[in-house]
């Protein structure tokens, strides 16, 4: 077991049950938000910042439901042809007063109070939205990857839940790939509801490998299509051996494995000649593009940048687009 512990004493931190509880939860969050496996004592500081995530959770019930979120796509490039391969979708909140509230911090708030699922949801649905308007207006349209939260991916109705959205927008599901953490991998309820949306037709992605605790052997046993590398990897590769080794490891891996793998994080023109040596297939990053909104995402297409267009081609469209 790893249990995150929060404490509140009386009678320094409450004298009423309602009290100590209310602060031996803030406390609890602290513990889960330092890495889990931990507990944490009550404190004035505690309080400001439970307050301030409270006050976070509340306005994302409000953005919720008053359209304030929006679905941005950062595209995904073939590293050998550099053209337009595929796209990840992207969740912004842009507060009417705050202006763009950092993705990081509301997710983190989204996943503790379960919200995660209905805007899981309603990100599926609008990804298709915006795929049925591209279809329609005659755009070749690549596939776009959707994050799945952990909590979703352990349900035993995932696939009814996912299918149901792409089937109700007349969608094949090869347009969709659904991204995972290793975590999801380690989990037995979660091999099952993999194998079963592979058959289904959709394409899996392990997000942000090498992070997390994946075995190799879970590799080998799941039907995956794509490894992404992630960011924090990629930094130092021109200058960092051991950084270098683990990102050309990956690579070896993942292609004898059968897989794809695309580089996220993707700065400079140096990450990116060596990600092309060492035979990296698709890559994504601020380097060719910043995440873009639907509109703009389906200009990218119609310039005819899709997997086999040229290099300036590319360069033309990602500056227009930023």
């Amino acid at each position: 077991m790893t249990p995150s512990i929060g404490i509140a004493i009386c009678p320094e931190h409450g004298t009423d049950a309602q009290t100590l509880l209310k602060n031996a939860d803030g406390a609890m969050y602290e513990a889960k938000a330092s890495g889990r496996n931990q507990f944490r004592v009550f404190t004035s500081t505690i309080n400001a910042r439970v307050a301030k995530r409270l006050s976070l959770e509340i306005e994302l019930r409000r953005a919720f439901e008053s359209s304030q979120l929006q679905v941005y796509y950062q595209p995904q490039y073939d590293a050998h042809s550099l053209g337009v391969a595929g796209a990840e979708a992207l969740l912004r909140w842009f507060h009417p007063q705050r202006g763009q509230i950092s993705t990081p911090d509301f997710v983190a708030v989204a996943e503790e109070t379960g919200l995660i699922s209905d805007i899981g949801r309603w990100t599926l649905q609008q990804v298709c939205r915006d795929l049925q308007q591209w279809r329609a207006a005659g755009l070749t349209v690549p596939s776009v990857a959707v994050n799945v939260s952990g909590r979703d991916f352990l349900r035993q109705d995932v696939l009814l839940r996912i299918s149901g959205i792409v089937e109700e927008a007349h969608l094949p599901a090869s347009l969709i790939e659904l991204e995972l953490t290793e975590g999801v991998l380690m989990q037995d309820v979660g091999q099952r509801s993999l194998q079963a949306l592979k058959e289904f037709g959709f394409a899996l992605a392990v997000d942000d490998f090498g992070t997390g605790y994946c075995s190799l052997n879970y590799l080998k046993r799941f039907p995956l299509d794509t490894l992404k590398i992630d960011r924090a990897f990629l930094k130092d590769i021109t200058v960092d051996a051991e950084d270098a080794a683990i990102v050309r490891t990956i690579i070896g891996l993942g292609h004898n494995l059968g897989l794809r793998i695309v580089a996220e994080g993707v700065e400079t023109h140096e990450q990116l000649q060596f990600l092309r040596a060492e035979g990296c297939d698709g890559i994504q990053g601020f380097l060719m593009s910043r995440a873009i909104p639907a509109a703009a995402f389906a200009e990218l297409i119609r310039g005819g940048v899709t997997a086999g267009g040229t290099a300036a081609a590319l360069t033309r469209v990602a500056v227009g687009a930023g």
